[in-house]
C-alpha cells in the first residue's frame, strides 16, 4: 500500500506472516522505495558498504565509537568490495557521569556484491549471544535490509560506465537506488498492521 496519495510518495508498504525459523516470529513490516540519483551505483555502493556512513544518511548519527572487521570472506566478481562480513561495532554509553562509561557490542553480518549490470547491499543486526555460542545459523532470527543500485542507462551496462569506447570521460547519468527495510511490527503473526509502526519505518527512508 502507498501512505499517502500524493504522487511523490514512492514509500510502498507490506506485511507479512513470519513463523519459520530464521527470521523473528510475528508481523514483519516491509518499506521499500526507489529514487534517482545524480551519482554512479558504484560511488554509491562504496560509500553505503561502510556502516558509518549508512547511519548519518539514515539515522543522522555516529553508529559508535569503534567498528571492527571480525570476519571478511570473499565471494567472487572484481570488485574489491565482494565479500560477506561480521562486524562488531562497540557503543560507548555513559553510566553515571562523562568520566564513566560501559562498551556495548552490536553485530551485523553483511554481504556486498557489485557486477557489470548491479551493485547489491544486505545487512542485519545479529544477537550477541547467537553468534558467541556458535548455534546453527539457520535458527539464528535476522531481518535483512539494504539497497540495490542499477544505472540509468542499462544499454551501457558495464563497469566502465562513465566512460565511452573511445575513453573519453562523458557525464554519467546517475543511478537508481532501491531501498529495502523490515521490522517486527509484532510478536503475533494474526495482527493486523499498525498504522503508527507504517509511518516510523517509512520516516527511515524519507
Amino acid at each position: 500500500m502507498n501512505l499517502t496519495d500524493s504522487p511523490e510518495d514512492t514509500v510502498r508498504i507490506s506485511t507479512r506472516s513470519a513463523t519459520e525459523p530464521g527470521q523473528p516470529i510475528g508481523l514483519i513490516l516491509c518499506a521499500v522505495s526507489t529514487t534517482r540519483l545524480p551519482f554512479s551505483r558504484l560511488q554509491l555502493f562504496d560509500f553505503l558498504r561502510y556502516i558509518q556512513n549508512r547511519a548519518k544518511i539514515m539515522e543522522g548519527r555516529s553508529i559508535g565509537n569503534s567498528i571492527h572487521e571480525l570476519t571478511h570472506i570473499a565471494n567472487g566478481g572484481s570488485h574489491s568490495g565482494n565479500c560477506i562480513s561480521l562486524f562488531r561495532i562497540d557503543h560507548a554509553q555513559p553510566i553515571q557521569g562523562p568520566s564513566s562509561s560501559s562498551q556495548i557490542a552490536e553485530y551485523v553480518l553483511q554481504e556486498s556484491y557489485s557486477n557489470e549490470c548491479e551493485s547489491v547491499i544486505a545487512y542485519s543486526t545479529m544477537e550477541v549471544g547467537r553468534v558467541l555460542a556458535r548455534t546453527d545459523p539457520s535458527t539464528t532470527p535476522i531481518l535483512p535490509l539494504g539497497f540495490v543500485m542499477v544505472p540509468i542507462n542499462q544499454t551501457s551496462c558495464s563497469t566502465a560506465e562513465c566512460s565511452t569506447s573511445t575513453g573519453n570521460i562523458r557525464q554519467d547519468p546517475g543511478c537508481l537506488l532501491t531501498v529495502g527495510v523490515q521490522a517486527l511490527a509484532s510478536t503475533n503473526p494474526d495482527d493486523d498492521l499498525n498504522l503508527d509502526a507504517a509511518i516510523t519505518i517509512s520516516k527511515m527512508m524519507i
